[in-house]
């Protein structure tokens, strides 16, 4: 892992929840300082360049398979219907929400510019029982760019703090928040597109990775629609709310 120059400030880590046993965010995550229009690379340390120019030129490792049966996963997660125990690799699961923000900038390796987030949510299963709902959830969003794009995200992302982050550290964030020697399970909306940029990071998917969840396909099975806004609206959900980036993608 590249070792950066710190800047002289930098923005807070999001505040985890008070169960001590959330995932941490390593703490080499340093705040980048922009210059004027925050996409001019020349004040960017050596070692990061260097770093992203590795990254581009290395072969991109292949997604996991999207699961078809995402409610059945579910279902044998959380011990219901005709569940009472499950199989091994769905056992001690944590479920991990990803959601990418433009993803073109990013898949382009950053040559244009590197406008772009991530965000994520962390579901650990060996709290249901353990904490009040509200804490259930650990929530947290990375940003990098301009200090325009950055304020903006941090303005629409509802659950926490931004963290501002290098280009190369994005990969190495999602990374950092992933519990060592616990099944994980991946969970997203339309997610294909969100798989198609860990791909482009180059992103290392955990030893215990146990499945994929897309809660389109699960909507469709349940609901009769796929899009995230029709699931919103028949919820009474108002429309322009949530996603991992605590914005709606009503595209999705």
């Amino acid at each position: 892992m590249p070792t950066h120059t710190t800047p002289e400030t930098h923005t807070a880590l999001p505040q985890q929840n008070k169960n001590e046993n959330r995932p941490k965010a390593k703490l080499w995550i340093e705040t980048w300082i922009q210059n004027s229009d925050g996409n001019n690379r020349s004040n960017r340390p050596d070692d990061d360049r260097k770093q992203e120019k590795k990254a581009a030129c290395a072969p991109r490792p292949r997604p996991p398979v999207i699961a078809k049966m995402g409610l059945h996963i579910l279902f044998e997660i959380f011990r219901l219907g005709h569940h009472p125990t499950g199989s091994p690799r769905l056992s001690d699961v944590v479920l991990i929400s990803i959601a990418f923000g433009a993803n073109q900038t990013i898949k382009g390796g950053f040559s244009r510019s590197c406008d772009s987030q991530v965000g994520l949510s962390i579901l650990d299963t060996r709290e249901v029982r353990k904490v009040a709902p509200s804490q259930l959830i650990s929530t947290y969003n990375f940003a990098t760019g301009t200090p325009a794009y950055v304020k903006e995200a941090a303005a629409k992302f509802l659950f926490g703090a931004t963290t501002t982050i290098y280009p190369s550290g994005m990969a190495g964030c999602i990374t950092s928040l992933i519990p060592p020697n616990r099944n994980v399970v991946f969970v997203g909306h339309g997610i294909k597109a969100d798989l198609d940029v860990l791909q482009s990071l180059n992103f290392e998917f955990p030893d215990l990775f146990s499945d994929i969840i897309d809660t389109s396909l699960v909507g469709q099975e349940i609901f009769g629609c796929r899009t995230l806004r029709r699931l919103l609206v028949s919820w009474d959900v108002p429309s322009a709310v949530f996603t991992a980036l605590g914005m709606m993608h009503t595209s999705r």
